[in-house]
């Protein structure tokens, strides 16, 4: 038989959570009908499963992307920074690349090429052809900071309005 509590121990301890946060989570969670929070449960539990379903397709291109390598390409460097470590979908990481890069003052925005129904890398490796590499770069790290340490980057359970 599994041990139930250990495994949620386990769940809470890799929130990080300091004493006071603990306290306060506890709190919450007596004052939260069982009905509503194993419905909130139940619904998370199913959106993991379909993420899981339909990521099988691209692990191979996920498990790649996530080797960092001194002889990737400066696009996928930038889809691995945009789409995988801050999980923004291809056409968001281009408009806001794009962005950034007319922003600076990098690139005309009459300029930049067209976003084709072809990868993020590709697109980036023809923007790298009026760009310089480095910029481009620094321009998708600044942009992934944004996103990843964003305070609504984590997951949260949700609210219980009163």
């Amino acid at each position: 038989m599994k041990d139930h509590v250990a495994q949620l121990a386990l769940a809470i301890a890799s929130l990080g959570l300091k004493n006071g946060e603990l306290r306060d989570l506890l709190q919450l969670l007596r004052r939260i009908p069982v009905e509503d929070l194993s419905k909130r449960i139940a619904s998370l539990h199913q959106s993991s499963l379909a993420w899981s379903v339909d990521s099988k397709t691209t692990d191979t291109q996920i498990d790649h992307l996530n080797r960092p390598s001194r002889d990737a390409t400066v696009g996928q460097r930038v889809e691995r920074l945009l789409k995988i470590e801050a999980k923004l979908p291809t056409a968001v990481a281009s408009a806001k690349l794009t962005e950034m890069l007319v922003q600076s003052g990098l690139i005309a925005a009459s300029d930049v090429p067209p976003l084709s129904r072809k990868a993020l890398r590709l697109w980036v490796d023809r923007v790298v052809q009026k760009v310089p590499a480095k910029e481009v770069l620094r321009c998708a790290t600044v942009l992934r900071n944004e996103f990843v340490h964003s305070p609504g980057a984590d997951w949260t359970i949700g609210t219980r309005s009163e």
